[in-house]
């Protein structure tokens, strides 16, 4: 697949956490150019977001991968689709398998809940969170 073939799978990630930011660019490294990705800072940008159908909430608790398709996933999800949209194929295929796949969701979740809190950007970072929310709800 190049990127004249397809539309690229768009990555939505949080522009005010410095570790999402990483992940994006490092994203963007991976696909060297062909195309298969496209990382959107959802702060800066809410159109792909939007036109997803992707609310506010659901934003700011987990990183989602938009398809080419219209499909949306989300958290540990998006993460494996986005490594294998980049041709690490047997990374994401690692993350998913029975005993690893639960122990990374679990991972993912609890970074994601707090990475406002430890990887905030200083200049970017809101003084309160946005929306009424600061990460993933627990109470489920």
């Amino acid at each position: 697949m190049t990127s004249d073939d397809a539309e690229p799978m768009t990555v939505l990630y949080d522009g005010h956490c410095s570790l999402c930011v990483r992940s994006a660019e490092a994203l963007r490294r991976l696909d060297r150019g062909r195309g298969r990705v496209r990382p959107v800072d959802f702060r800066s940008d809410k159109g792909p977001a939007r036109d997803a159908g992707i609310g506010d909430e659901a934003l700011e608790g987990a990183m989602h991968a938009v398809h080419p398709d219209g499909r949306v996933t989300r958290g540990p999800d998006a993460v494996r689709d986005a490594l294998r949209a980049v041709g690490w194929k047997p990374v994401s295929w690692l993350l998913g398998l029975p005993l690893i796949g639960p122990v990374f969701g679990h991972f993912y979740d609890f970074i994601a809940r707090n990475r406002l809190r430890w990887f905030a950007r200083q200049s970017d970072a809101p003084s309160e969170c946005e929306h009424g929310v600061c990460g993933i709800d627990d109470s489920k």
